[in-house]
């Protein structure tokens, strides 16, 4: 027997859009942010970055050097994949890596040029797309929509002040030494 995901009346969560509940509210956005988001990403080739480099390119256009460690707790990721991430941007010229003289391990990450320049390109063509989208809405929807700004970036938990830096004092280890200290 085939199992079927439960059916959601998508209109009626728009019609009804000011007095859902908080369930029925992540009903209604789950869609269009996730459509939106592959939108985004349908890029021509040759501007096309996977998310998760894309994310790397404006953490470290910044203009701070950082490590992988850096990186991947920025992203949440194992270090690891964040060295296969790096690896491939290498690869393609996009960053530069570097060790120092102290620690070998310790591999430090820069934006090159040819990395600032396809990261503003491949900005500009989704902005560019974004735009399009935008702009055949009427002007009372595009100001529903310019009014959510701080809660989107609230509600993707992105500090607007703060990005595309990565947290460099990330509070993992205040989390655990928390945790240890909760049964005492």
């Amino acid at each position: 027997m085939v199992r079927h995901p439960k059916r959601t009346n998508y209109g009626r969560i728009i019609d009804c859009a000011p007095k859902l509940s908080l369930a029925e509210i992540a009903i209604g956005v789950r869609v269009p942010i996730s459509v939106l988001g592959q939108v985004l990403r349908r890029l021509p080739r040759e501007l096309a970055v996977h998310p998760t480099q894309a994310r790397v390119l404006s953490q470290v256009s910044a203009g701070d050097v950082l490590t992988v460690s850096e990186l991947a707790q920025g992203q949440g990721i194992a270090v690891s994949t964040m060295t296969e991430v790096v690896a491939r941007l290498a690869e393609q010229g996009l960053l530069s890596k570097s060790t120092t003289n102290a620690d070998r391990r310790e591999v430090r990450v820069a934006i090159t040029e040819l990395g600032l320049d396809r990261l503003d390109r491949t900005l500009e063509e989704r902005n560019r797309i974004l735009g399009e989208r935008l702009a055949v809405l009427t002007e009372g929807e595009q100001r529903s929509i310019a009014a959510a700004i701080p809660a989107l970036w609230k509600l993707a938990a992105i500090d607007a002040a703060e990005w595309p830096r990565v947290p460099l004092k990330p509070d993992g280890k205040k989390r655990r030494a928390d945790r240890n200290t909760a049964g005492s």
